[in-house]
């Protein structure tokens, strides 16, 4: 399919002033891009105006607000509202405004109508009609460019927490005074737009109002005016003002979580009155622990594989802790991943030091590893190689059943490379018990040692179909 160009003016989106709190639009789909499936969805694939409800990453078991699908030249929009009124709803709505730009959108679908086609050597999927039964807010989408357009404040939130945020960091012993508005700019207070208004409250913890009304609506600052850098003195003393800052109890465990976070980016031990009343606090650095220890393991491969286990674990741990509020858990998440990502490049240095000493060379491809066996007895390498096997057919199976479950099915690309691997395992299959055969002790080809042999390839080949 050629590719379709056409000039159009898109009039800017905007939440109406009056409109329901909790209302959000977004893209959920682009037009005419290859997306992470290898997939291209055309207009027709929706109907504009069609409503649907909302839940979250396609969970079905708790919609979390409803709306409608609106279809412009190049994409398609959700504008939809969530539930404040149900708990669901309500943190679906704190995480979505907490995430902002980072958030990404999908759409569960059948579909209905579609074509095959070739692009760059790749068989692309075109998607010309589908059934949509729901939009959903994930933290990675399939789509290109899905993202959140505008989210309305819920109207009791005119009292916020500002988010933390992990910017760069000031030299540690940089001393601390609090900024006054000419620190950031030469206006009036009444001259400053939301948006210039919004960025100098990003210095501080805390704003009576969002955009704050006044200057003294600021509570808390612990950042540089001049460039956002965060000041460890300042952000102690946040600390020992924050019982004296007149900030609503309800408001208080997300100040502690934009400051733990700081504490964290430091590499200072959290204090008591930043955990909460329960005492306890979920921090980045027990994750780091995690990840130091993955990387321990004595196989480079099992060291990756414990890698992303220890990723996923976080992650899990992170979204089920009920004490922690939607900006706590964005910050940890975001200190989380860049943990992931040190720990991803220690386990590269390990595959290149290896390579270096060993004679053997190291293959990498598609994420699995062939690396020198020295050391390791021949009974643990086959071990492995069967629960590299497994472990792969385990993930295709639930990559399918989450495809299944928003109405899709695995990708023709992730179907040719399963395709091709039952190809090579099915040779390798075939060597194996050529070896077996050649390598079999003399015996006396009796009919019963023959009917044993056949069912043992039978049973060898049966394992890899």
């Amino acid at each position: 399919m050629a590719k379709q160009t056409s000039k159009f003016f898109r009039a800017p989106l905007a939440l109406k002033a009056d409109g329901p709190e909790g209302a959000v639009q977004a893209v959920i789909s682009t037009f005419g891009v290859v997306d992470k499936d290898l997939d291209v969805v055309l207009p027709t694939a929706f109907t504009d105006g069609q409503q649907v409800p909302m839940v979250w990453s396609h969970d079905w078991s708790m919609p979390v607000g409803r709306g409608v699908i609106r279809v412009q030249p190049d994409r398609a929009i959700f504008e939809g509202r969530f539930f404040l009124e149900t708990q669901a709803g309500r943190e679906a709505y704190a995480t979505c405004k907490a995430m902002s730009d980072l958030q990404e959108w999908s759409w569960g679908f059948q579909v209905l109508d579609s074509a095959y086609e070739t692009r760059d050597g790749k068989p692309i999927r075109v998607i010309r009609q589908a059934q949509v039964f729901e939009v959903s807010p994930v933290l990675v989408g399939a789509g290109e460019g899905t993202r959140t357009l505008a989210i309305k404040a819920a109207l009791t939130e005119s009292k916020a927490a500002i988010p933390f945020k992990a910017t760069a960091k000031a030299p540690e012993d940089e001393p601390w005074s609090a900024p006054a508005l000419k620190d950031f700019t030469d206006k009036s207070w009444g001259d400053l737009t939301d948006a210039e208004k919004r960025d100098i409250a990003s210095h501080f913890t805390w704003s009576a109002n969002m955009p704050p009304e006044s200057y003294g609506d600021l509570k808390l600052p612990h950042h540089r005016p001049s460039d956002g850098a965060v000041v460890w003195n300042g952000v102690a003393n946040c600390v020992a003002r924050m019982g004296q800052a007149q900030i609503p109890d309800a408001d208080m465990p997300a100040i502690r979580a934009h400051l733990r976070g700081h504490y964290e980016q430091f590499g200072k031990d959290v204090p008591d009155i930043l955990k909460g009343e329960d005492g306890k606090v979920l921090k980045a650095a027990d994750f780091a622990t995690t990840f130091q220890q993955a990387l321990t393991a004595e196989q480079l491969s099992d060291a990756r594989w414990n890698i992303d286990r220890a990723w996923r674990i976080s992650v899990g741990s992170i979204l089920e802790d009920a004490t922690l509020d939607a900006a706590a858990k964005l910050a940890l998440l975001r200190t989380s991943g860049a943990q992931y990502l040190e720990a991803l490049v220690a386990w590269a240095a390990r595959v290149l030091a290896v390579a270096a000493a060993s004679t053997t060379d190291v293959v990498m491809y598609d994420g699995l590893e062939s690396f020198d066996h020295k050391g390791q007895p021949y009974a643990e390498q086959a071990e492995a190689a069967l629960a590299a096997a497994r472990a792969l057919v385990g993930r295709s199976v639930a990559l399918a059943a989450t495809r299944q479950k928003e109405g899709r099915t695995l990708s023709t690309a992730n179907r040719e490379k399963l395709a091709s691997l039952l190809e090579a395992l099915n040779s390798v299959a075939k060597e194996i018990s050529d070896l077996l055969a050649a390598t079999e002790p003399p015996k006396a080809l009796s009919p019963d040692y023959l009917e044993r042999r056949l069912r043992a390839s039978a049973l060898s080949l049966a394992r890899f179909n």
